[in-house]
């Protein structure tokens, strides 16, 4: 998982969170918004788990949308987090590679 960010031709700025199968390569998931909270990440890779595969381990940054007690659901459903360095984006290569990062 990892958020890209954006502006429109307007000026309003806007968050995307990017979830991506590391074998597949494909983005199975993405949240929109122009404000994206831990309380609105910690839900969202539990609805991806009910419409497909449950992962063994979700990889992410350490930013404090993830890094939040909301994120427990993990604990709950069995699914491990691990978390990149910080500042060491080539970690979560997959991710980073199609938000443009790297």
């Amino acid at each position: 998982m990892d958020f890209v960010s954006g502006q429109l031709s307007k000026g309003r700025r806007f968050r995307v969170l990017n979830v991506v199968a590391n074998y597949s390569r494909e983005i199975v998931g993405q949240l929109l918004s122009v404000s994206i909270s831990g309380r609105q990440v910690a839900p969202f890779p539990g609805q991806l788990i009910e419409q497909g595969e449950k992962p063994e381990k979700v990889i992410c940054d350490n930013g404090t949308e993830v890094t939040s007690q909301a994120m427990f659901w993990s604990r709950k459903r069995g699914v491990e987090l691990g978390f990149i360095q910080p500042g060491k984006p080539t970690q979560n290569t997959f991710v980073d590679g199609s938000n443009g990062d790297s």
